[in-house]
């Protein structure tokens, strides 16, 4: 952040010093030196000394509203990166999110319907059934077809907002990072700006309208689960009109014990097949975006925030439970490295010995029934503090497992995910490993690398008549050789002075014994000549090379 840019947004940045300093952070004020001096002193209302640290941030956040709630939800999910107290706190963020008057979100419905939202509607509550961070929601009738549908409008400004708030952050993060040495290890700066980028992204409902609708796409169970239907020639990029769903949260719904158990199920099943099968999949499954309608089925809302993994990604996910499931901590550590993005040596002995105690921990006698998005998230954390950063949609994959076990559990005390995993687990294994697929794996392999042979000799080729054409000019570089090039040339010329004060000592001393005229005290004139040029020179030699040591001193102290 540029250092004008806290000026640029000073009403917000003064709020938010402001709060951080109500709940005891004033001396994080003056290692941020910040440029405001209008910070006032006073005592908080609330007794921060009883809270800690974790407990003293939500509130905060809380208190900073919406972009920062966002913010501290979505960094919930890396508990790779943050510390896991900062993280169990994170997770107790609520949206409570003032509604905006209709006043001020007429103007965004008047730009994207031309000003005829009475043409476009036949009715429109113009109370909010939902407000969040970005958008209010609305319930509303087509008058085109008659459909009750949801409409859900981006809160005026929200991107500039949005956008200030990061900006701010960011400049905090960037401080920290600088002036703390305890939080240097967790790349709050890399972490920040990928949160940014997932906000933004969020900003834009045309992305939630296309994912909702690949979702019931590539969905096998749309008579269980479905994402509402998107009605895509009303909707934009700051509106999103799709069908009404009546229902319930999962954690209110009241369903007989059958029904319940198989509602933990089929959440559970869908969840794992995105993951497994499709590889895309809803990354913020909590149960604010799932209803439970009349007739039994699971609405997943909300799809702005999503998952996506690659063939190889989900090979992998398979080689990590396995290995998990086998206590197999040498599969584990390879696997996991694998699927990192780490470009840094790894210490494996010190990452197996984290990776044995988490296995020790789940699987030992007496150990309560554990939780695989639990244990994802441990070992996702156990990496980074071994030097490993998990690509972040295996951080998506963790938190969503997580959440969907524990909403199943509040469904069925009893919900056990690993037999509905196996099945899925098992389809995945032979999609690796079928005939077929190999199949087309080494003709692909075979393909490219026929493709990469019939094309070497006309490159071989081409690099030969450039040489011929004496076009190609090899350029050698070696990192440091200037400065041995300069030592090389110093020393060189300091040894030809030397042989050349050496001359004429031995010149003049020759002369010398011989006694030759004119002379001088009783001095050949040419020995005495000789003498004092040859000591002129050793003078200056020495002068230089005393004059040399302190400069390389001084350049080594410099460079430490």
């Amino acid at each position: 952040m540029k250092p004008f840019s806290i000026f640029n947004n000073a009403v917000r940045a003064k709020e938010i010093f402001t709060t951080l300093a109500r709940y005891g952070f004033g001396d994080l004020l003056d290692l941020l030196k910040t440029p405001l001096d209008w910070i006032p002193a006073f005592s908080s209302e609330r007794n921060v000394e009883e809270l800690n640290i974790w407990e003293r941030i939500r509130l905060i956040i809380e208190d900073l509203g919406p972009t920062f709630i966002k913010f501290g939800q979505i960094l919930s999910s890396r508990p790779d990166l943050l510390p896991e107290q900062l993280i169990n706190e994170l997770r107790k963020l609520k949206q409570n999110v003032t509604p905006i008057p209709f006043e001020k979100i007429s103007p965004i419905l008047d730009e994207a319907f031309d000003h005829n939202l009475n043409n476009t509607f036949s009715e429109f509550n113009q109370t909010p059934i939902a407000t969040a961070s970005i958008g209010q929601v609305y319930k509303a009738t087509l008058k085109s077809n008659g459909k009750t549908v949801a409409v859900k409008v981006q809160r005026p400004k929200v991107k500039k907002e949005i956008e200030a708030d990061i900006e701010i952050i960011s400049w905090i993060i960037k401080k920290l990072h600088q002036n703390l040495n305890v939080v240097k290890p967790y790349d709050l700066p890399g972490v920040i700006e990928e949160v940014k980028q997932g906000l933004l992204d969020e900003l834009d409902f045309e992305i939630e309208a296309h994912h909702s609708t690949l979702f019931n796409t590539l969905n096998p169970y749309s008579e269980e689960i479905f994402a509402p239907k998107i009605e895509d020639e009303f909707s934009s990029s700051k509106v999103l009109v799709m069908e009404w769903v009546e229902g319930e949260s999962p954690l209110e719904a009241k369903r007989t014990e059958e029904i319940s158990k198989q509602l933990a199920a089929t959440g559970a099943r869908s969840i794992l097949y995105q993951i497994t099968k499709s590889g895309f999949f809803h990354a913020d499954p909590h149960s604010g975006n799932i209803l439970i309608t009349k007739d039994n089925r699971i609405c997943l809302l909300d799809w702005g925030l999503i998952g996506q993994l690659t063939s190889q990604m989900r090979y992998n996910l398979a080689d990590l439970f396995v290995g998990l499931m086998k206590k197999d901590v040498q599969l584990v550590v390879n696997t996991a490295v694998r699927m990192s993005n780490n470009r840094h040596l790894i210490n494996k002995e010190s990452l197996e010995k984290s990776v044995l105690l988490l296995l020790q921990k789940t699987h030992s006698p007496g150990a309560p029934t554990y939780s695989i998005g639990r244990m994802g998230m441990e070992l996702l954390y156990a990496l980074n503090q071994n030097g490993i950063n998990a690509i972040r949609d295996y951080v998506f994959l963790a938190k969503s497992i997580l959440t969907i076990e524990e909403i199943s559990r509040h469904l069925d005390p009893d919900f056990d995910i690993i037999p509905i995993g196996e099945p899925l687990l098992k389809e995945l294994t032979w999609e690796r490993w079928n005939p077929k697929t190999l199949a087309k794996q080494g003709f692909y392999t075979f393909t490219s690398l026929f493709r990469e042979l019939k094309e070497l000799p006309s490159d071989l080729q081409r690099v030969l008549r450039r040489f011929e054409s004496e076009e190609l000019n090899i350029n050698l570089y070696h990192k440091g050789i200037d400065n041995f090039s300069k030592q090389l040339t110093y020393s060189i010329n300091r040894l030809v002075l030397a042989v050349i004060c050496a001359s004429l000592v031995m010149g003049s001393s020759i002369i010398a014994a011989t006694g030759v005229e004119p002379k001088v005290f009783g001095y050949p004139i040419l020995s005495i000549v000789g003498f004092s040029i040859a000591i002129i020179i050793g003078f200056v030699i020495s002068i230089d090379t005393l004059l040399h040591k302190n400069k390389e001193k001084a350049h080594k102290e410099k460079d430490r």
